[in-house]
Formats: C-alpha cells, sequence, structure tokens
C-alpha cells in the first residue's frame, strides 16, 4: 500500500520526548500498568547517562553494553531501580538492562568523540589555558642608580619640601637651608625705681 505523499512526517522520538510525549520508553509503567509520562521518562534517561559518565571518567566504560564488567553493571541497575522503583515492575531487571542495551552504544560514541575533541583542543598551543602572567613594565633605565640620600650640612637635615621640589637634582647644588640662630633668653628682673628722699624739715 502507498503512502500518500501530502502526509506530513511527525516529529522524531527525541523531540516528541522534550515535549512531554513517552514514545520509546512506555515499557517503563506504573504499578497499575500506566506507563509513564514522556517528562518522567526523559528524567530516567537523564539519570541512566549521568551513571554513564561517571563510568567514563573512570575509565570503566567499553564500546558496547554487553562487554561492560559484570561488577560494573549490578552498580548501573542497583543505581536505577533505587532511584526509579518502577523499573522494578519486572523479572530480572530485564527493564533497567532493556534501556541500556537500546542506548548506550549510541551515548558512547557520542559522548567519547566529544571527550576526545575536548581533550585535543586542550592541548593545543593556548587553547583552553590560562593566559601567562604579565611582568609589570619598569620606566627605570637598565644602568640607573637610585639617587644618593641628601646629606646632612652644617648638622641640619633638608626639609621635606627640599626632597619633594629638588628630587631629580644634585643635592650638592641645594641652597643649605636657613635656620635662624636660637639666641639664649636673657632673664630680666625688674629692679624698683629710686625715688628721692623728702625733706625730713
Amino acid at each position: 500500500m502507498k503512502k500518500d505523499l501530502s502526509e506530513v512526517a511527525g516529529p522524531c522520538g527525541g523531540t516528541r520526548l522534550a515535549q512531554g510525549e513517552n514514545v520509546n520508553m512506555q515499557f517503563i509503567e506504573y504499578a497499575n500498568g500506566t506507563p509513564v509520562s514522556g517528562t518522567l521518562a526523559h528524567d530516567i534517561w537523564s539519570f541512566a547517562k549521568s551513571i554513564w559518565r561517571g563510568f567514563y571518567d573512570q575509565g570503566m566504560t567499553p564500546e558496547t553494553w554487553g562487554s561492560m564488567s559484570r561488577a560494573i553493571e549490578d552498580e548501573y541497575i542497583c543505581k536505577m531501580e533505587t532511584k526509579w522503583p518502577m523499573l522494578c515492575y519486572c523479572d530480572n531487571h530485564w527493564k533497567v538492562n532493556f534501556l541500556a542495551t537500546q542506548t548506550y552504544s549510541l551515548w558512547y560514541r557520542q559522548y567519547d568523540n566529544k571527550m576526545k575533541k575536548l581533550k585535543a583542543n586542550t592541548a593545543k598551543p593556548g587553547g583552553n589555558k590560562p593566559a601567562a602572567k604579565k611582568h609589570r613594565i619598569t620606566t627605570e633605565e637598565p644602568n640607573s642608580e637610585p639617587s644618593p640620600p641628601p646629606e646632612v650640612q652644617d648638622g641640619v637635615a633638608p626639609t621635606p619640601i627640599h626632597k619633594t621640589l629638588f628630587r631629580d637634582k644634585d643635592i650638592d647644588e641645594l641652597p643649605p637651608p636657613q635656620v635662624e640662630e636660637q639666641r639664649p633668653i636673657q632673664a630680666t628682673m625688674s629692679r624698683p625705681r629710686a625715688r628721692p628722699l623728702q625733706n625730713p624739715l
């Protein structure tokens, strides 16, 4: 029977699953036999991928699910059925294993290629590496020496204003600071004035 050319193909399963419609995981059911919603099916699938990513980071993931070690397979089953009890409504864990056999190999190829490209880009010069620290630029010339400290002249060091205004000049050319002489304070005592004697007569 030929198909009508006017028919338009519907969206793929992944798109419908993201929209909340369970297409390819209707074998996952509640206790009453009702298939789970697309949203819940998407969450179950995402959780399975997170477990596989953890195995991948530890170097324990083969290319196919059939090559998976028994210990890793049992750990995956335990985590999945503990998180999602509806996966236990079957014999011999066939639902959680069926999910892995149907999706693991495709996931592994895509994730492995992604991680290899990321690793190759990181290994390239300048690829995802922190920028090197820049050296400070100094304005002093290589052979320049710091200015000598100002010398004390006549027992008096230059005042801070001399240091500020004449920093780049030769200290020997600076005029000595004007220091007022400190004269000793003479103590003066007031004496009473002599009064003329009055005539006793």
